[in-house]
């Protein structure tokens, strides 16, 4: 694929090999994934055109093909106060710190999904970001399946409310970054930013539609209240409330989101033996309780946190009581077992609905 070849006519024989074709389908997409890998931002037109002949197929396979290339989201694992593992706000130091990844779900040595690929080079390879981008959402334009899983996808830190309320500001710097300086090598990152801005715009305009008609729905769900105005809301610091009135414009999502805190128990739901081999494979499926908060995130920050224990994204936590339900998503500095939150000290909107639960499904070879 590295090789000059006309992308019209290679991408008619993905079609026509892939359709309803898991095997040619799977070995397409490894491929696919090895060379984006490889390749620089130069390099790696090919693979994007293949990516997009091949991810516009639209047959039974259609959304296996997407996860196995674009990647599908996983939230990273803490380390919980007594073992086991907690997901998402817990443990970090930051609020823009990452608590989701988007893993392909093809297994391929040393490869990372589109996704991925975006993320990590938004601040390294720029030009490599915005090529994958640009593809991604020229995808988006042409295929309503893929616009729905990208739109639906969560957002890697809890500074956004979904994956792409990063792209617009990466873009506008983009563009004035090339406008100030002379870039040689014969690459056009101005005409592939502003033509990445277009797509993303149309993106943009099509999702803020999909959320509207979302609120409304959740609105009539409620009986025809809607959600009190940002401005008037109360953060709780430590479990004193206090007024916000010059908070930031919070991000909207197409569902509603949350902060996960530190996991309160687990338990396992079923395990089942798949494959009797040796070594056999066993999918067991466990239950976790977690804490859990209203996200309310502004792009820079999140307004569920109080302001007090938040500088600049960077979290105080010696300023976190070990005795406060704020505990259970901010890790204090000094844990230990004398510093564990009291049950009976969970008062206040920092308890989240405790018994919230998360389903996660782990397998296991034996």
């Amino acid at each position: 694929m590295s090789e000059k070849y006309d992308y019209t006519a290679f991408g008619v024989l993905i079609e026509h090999f892939s359709f309803e074709n898991e095997q040619f389908s799977s070995q397409m997409a490894t491929l696919i994934l090895r060379g984006l890998n490889k390749a620089s931002y130069d390099e790696a037109r090919p693979y994007l055109e293949a990516m997009t002949y091949f991810l516009n197929i639209r047959d039974d396979l259609q959304i296996k093909r997407i996860e196995w290339i674009i990647g599908y989201p996983q939230p990273l694992i803490q380390p919980a106060r007594q073992g086991g593992v907690s997901f998402g706000m817990f443990g970090n130091n930051s609020i823009d710190e990452v608590v989701y990844v988007y893993g392909p779900t093809l297994i391929v040595e040393g490869c990372n999904s589109v996704l991925d690929i975006i993320l990590t080079n938004r601040r390294r390879l720029e030009n490599m970001c915005a090529v994958c981008l640009r593809q991604l959402l020229l995808l988006c334009d042409l295929n309503p399946t893929v616009f729905e899983y990208v739109a639906s996808l969560p957002a890697p830190s809890y500074n956004y409310a979904k994956f792409t309320d990063w792209i617009r500001a990466f873009l506008e710097g983009y563009i004035a970054d090339a406008k100030k300086y002379y870039y040689g090598g014969g690459f056009p990152k101005e005409e592939t930013g502003n033509e990445t801005l277009k797509f993303f715009n149309a993106f943009e305009e099509k999702l803020n539609k999909k959320i509207q008609k979302n609120e409304e729905i959740i609105t009539g769900f409620r009986g025809g209240k809607k959600a009190e105005a940002v401005e008037k809301s109360e953060v709780i610091e430590n479990g004193v409330s206090q007024n916000n009135e010059k908070a930031a414009p919070v991000l909207k999502s197409v569902l509603p989101i949350f902060v996960i805190g530190e996991t309160k128990s687990e338990e396992k739901l079923q395990e089942i033996q798949l494959l009797q081999t040796n070594p056999g494979v066993t999918l067991v499926e466990n239950q976790v309780y977690a804490y859990i908060r209203e996200s309310k995130p502004t792009g820079t920050t999140n307004l569920a946190f109080p302001p007090s224990i938040v500088r600049e994204n960077y979290l105080a936590t010696h300023q976190v009581r070990p005795d406060s339900g704020l505990a259970h998503f901010i890790r204090p500095m000094q844990s230990g077992s004398d510093n564990q939150p009291k049950e009976n000290k969970l008062e206040g909107k920092y308890l989240f609905n405790s018994g919230f639960s998360l389903k996660s499904v782990f397998c296991t070879s034996l």
